[in-house]
């Protein structure tokens, strides 16, 4: 069974030479930028199999820290540290069932 939504997706993930990402805390596929500091597009649908990626939750990420822990700025040097371990992966949503 494929982790991505089609082997080829997995494979290009595995291997790490393409400028495509994946980011399990945010569940956000995207186009890295390499050379811009600006960061990356990001990717709705699979470029191989054409499937529709699910959605982000980069803002659920920010609302459960706030309601949850009272984490206003998680990404502040101060905040950043009180971001619980289960908050880096994909874990949060996970438990959750999102």
């Amino acid at each position: 069974m494929n982790k991505h939504c089609c082997e080829v997706l997995d494979q290009i993930l595995a291997e790490g030479r393409a400028y495509i990402g994946y980011s399990s805390k945010y569940r956000e596929y995207y186009i890295d930028r390499r050379k811009d500091p600006m960061g990356s597009y990001d990717l709705s649908y699979c470029p191989w199999c054409g499937k529709e990626f699910p959605s982000s939750l980069r803002d659920e990420w920010f609302e459960l820290l706030e309601k949850e822990y009272g984490l206003d700025d998680p990404w502040s040097l101060e905040q950043e540290k009180l971001v619980p371990q289960e908050f880096t992966t994909d874990e949060w949503w996970t438990k959750r069932g999102l």
